[in-house]
């Protein structure tokens, strides 16, 4: 259930990175494509932290 905001992250990550490609994206926002990569970082560190935290207390990732 935690893992959400990290996906939802990588998911707006991938989408700036279609609109800094020029490419038709989902979302149309200037300021998406601008924080393009500190958005897919955040997300991929959120999820990686997070599933490492949830293995390490032996929790089901």
């Amino acid at each position: 259930m935690l893992l959400i905001p990290g996906g939802f992250a990588r998911l707006a990550g991938l989408d700036a990175a279609l609109l800094r490609l020029g490419l038709p994206a989902r979302v149309e926002s200037v300021r998406l494509a601008e924080v393009h990569g500190i958005v897919l970082v955040l997300g991929f560190v959120g999820v990686a932290v997070r599933a490492s935290v949830r293995q390490t207390i032996g929790a089901p990732v």
